[in-house]
């Protein structure tokens, strides 16, 4: 069994294996040892309304078994398979009910983790992506109902890169992580049929705003223009998105431009290209609007930029 982990723990458990027992999960009892390394985030990746706490990848062997003996809170999980099968149980704390949930190829539940009483693999192998995140607003999640939407490799590169993001020493990617699964829980339950009429006019508004500002990454786009694609008015926009993603469009658009700025520099583009290339009107604007956001300046090209 493989298992990766990539998010916030404990920093004494940094860089070294870990017995079934260490992190995330306490295990009362297994019938296979797990092998787990955890990557830790320098901190916090909080943005308003959800944190994204840490991802895993793993891929379960078929004797895997296990039964947590506790939980750190409440904690929710998205549980992604990507192949082969699983089955979780899960036990209400308040009515006692217990749900024994298969989960198959294309597989995707929502769930509290302090309600998960087992995990097991079902046949040869288990193969997920485990995201751990808290939220403030979780009324349009299915929670307790698995959903099949089939797994692309699109899914698979946004998963690495928000492990990678999550990662990073600085504040401002750790927040870019949690705001791109935000983008991937939304897309799971558009594509889910069983979902469909729990998104509102007013979430498909949001993410026709954001799908607006990706397509227009490289140049600064007014609010109007946003608005008008996403078919509201500039004022209903804004109150959509600090009650949504709580953020203003503004501010989660210099996200989305910053970020890829930070890309463009690490692949080699100097200051002047990254600026012309994003529709900056003189590299001077752009490397104080860099600085702003990374808290570094933009010449920096190696490495990871410092804890924000």
């Amino acid at each position: 069994m493989r298992q990766w982990l990539f998010g916030r723990r404990d920093r004494d458990t940094v860089g070294r294996q870990m017995s079934p027992t260490d992190g995330r999960k306490s295990v009362a009892k297994t019938r296979k040892p797990s092998s787990v390394v955890v990557h830790q985030a320098a901190g916090s990746a909080w943005s308003p309304g959800m944190s994204l706490l840490l991802v895993g990848k793993n891929r379960w062997s078929a004797t895997f078994e296990v039964s947590p003996s506790d939980t750190q809170g409440h904690t929710l999980v998205a549980l992604r398979t990507l192949g082969g099968a699983g089955e979780i149980i899960l036990r209400d704390a308040q009515t006692e009910e217990q749900s024994r949930l298969k989960l198959t190829d294309g597989s995707l539940v929502f769930f509290d983790e302090a309600n998960l009483e087992h995990y097991r693999t079902v046949g040869d192998y288990w193969e997920t992506h485990w995201y751990d995140f808290v939220a403030e607003n979780v009324a349009v999640l299915p929670f307790n109902e698995p959903l099949h939407i089939d797994v692309g490799r699109e899914e698979r590169k946004a998963f690495d890169e928000i492990a990678a993001l999550l990662t990073d020493e600085s504040v401002a990617r750790r927040r870019v992580a949690t705001a791109n699964f935000v983008l991937l829980v939304s897309q799971w339950l558009d594509q889910s049929p069983a979902t469909a009429d729990r998104i509102d006019d007013e979430t498909a508004c949001v993410e026709r705003a954001i799908a607006e500002m990706r397509a227009n990454v490289h140049e600064m786009i007014g609010i109007d223009r946003i608005a008008r694609a996403a078919g509201a008015s500039p004022q209903a926009l804004r109150k959509l998105f600090a009650r949504i993603v709580g953020l203003s469009p503004k501010k989660f658009y210099m996200r989305l431009r910053m970020n890829k700025a930070y890309q463009l520099l690490q692949s080699g583009k100097s200051v002047a290209e990254t600026s012309e290339l994003l529709g900056f009107s003189s590299p001077f604007h752009f490397s104080r609007a860099f600085r702003a956001f990374h808290q570094i300046p933009p010449k920096t090209k190696k490495g990871k930029p410092p804890m924000a």
